[in-house]
């Protein structure tokens, strides 16, 4: 009894999930406190190419800052150097070695419990 109210009120609430859904879908602010959907009439005009300002109204050159800084502070140039130097040392050459030796751990495989095989393994350094 308790499974089946369980899946009867899942159910219950996907379909209502879903009918939310499909009203949202067929009208974007039906639940908005905005002026009803039902009143939009006619789509937002687009803006034509010939329609757009240019954006300097005066030229760059005129509007560029004048050379000579007034009522500025000027700061003598700072200089960052490293407390210390880094010392590159040369690694000892050494060739690759493992660590650690071969142990083995227990059957490859187990088939009706007779272990065939063996899995061999090395430690990590």
């Amino acid at each position: 009894m308790k499974e089946r109210n369980i899946a009867l009120s899942s159910l219950a609430l996907g379909l209502a999930a879903l009918g939310l859904v499909a009203t949202i879908h067929s009208d974007p602010l039906a639940f908005t406190h905005g002026a009803p959907s039902a009143q939009v009439t006619e789509p937002p005009r687009r803006i034509q190419a010939a329609e757009i300002a240019p954006v300097w109204t005066v030229s760059p050159i005129e509007a560029a800052p004048p050379t000579q800084p007034t009522n500025g502070l000027v700061l003598p140039p700072v200089l960052i150097t490293p407390l210390r130097r880094a010392v590159q040392t040369e690694r000892e050459e050494r060739p690759l070695e493992p660590c650690s030796v071969w142990r083995e751990i227990g059957p490859k495989y187990v088939t009706d419990g007779v272990p065939t095989g063996t899995k061999w393994v090395r430690d990590l350094c």
